[in-house]
């Protein structure tokens, strides 16, 4: 598969939803001129941007003031089309916890439940992140990378990650499972 950047335009289908990882609200709310080009590209292509309450949680976390929070959230709220409730999502949860146990990494919380909104919506639901261990090779596809120039000079990579289908029955079929 031929690995695209964002640069150069069209490698985002239209119409399709992006799960935003923390990491991607973090570096926003605190950098937003470095993401806004971005958030425009994003709504010119008509895509929503979606994510769990479990990421919610995991960004707000992070303020100790109440003024930090009410902006976080605020920031939130702006930023995101709608997020996903946990109990919508206990299936597809435990799906994806069966087919990453033999992998013998452990997985944040929120990015289990981040990547079962790839497997419930396949498709048609894309996690943008910069942690890429949390979305194996053995289950996810890369469709682009976004490059972020972070802060001390150090670029970072941010990668669109798609759920397999095809790798997820193999890997099922590898543990011995079908569905």
């Amino acid at each position: 598969m031929q690995i695209q950047t964002l640069s150069e335009k069209n490698d985002i289908p239209e119409r399709v939803h992006i799960a935003l990882d923390t990491c991607v609200f973090i570096d926003a709310f605190h950098n937003p001129e470095k993401f806004q080009d971005f958030f425009v590209y994003i709504k010119e292509r008509k895509i929503t941007l979606a994510t769990t309450y479990l990421n919610y949680l995991e960004f707000s976390k992070g303020f100790s003031t109440i003024k930090g929070f009410k902006d976080a959230e605020n920031f939130f709220n702006q930023t995101v089309d709608f997020y996903y409730s946990p109990h919508l999502l206990e299936d597809s949860v435990e799906k994806l916890k069966y087919a990453y146990r033999s992998d013998g990494q452990r997985l944040p919380i929120a990015d289990l439940f981040l990547g079962s909104l790839g497997l419930q919506f396949g498709d048609k639901m894309l996690i943008l992140t910069k942690d890429h261990g949390d979305f194996i090779k053995a289950l996810f596809d890369v469709v682009c990378y976004v490059p972020y120039d972070g802060d001390g000079n150090q670029v970072q990579i941010y990668c669109l990650y798609r759920f397999s289908k095809e790798k997820y029955t193999k890997r099922l079929l590898e543990l011995g499972k079908t569905e």
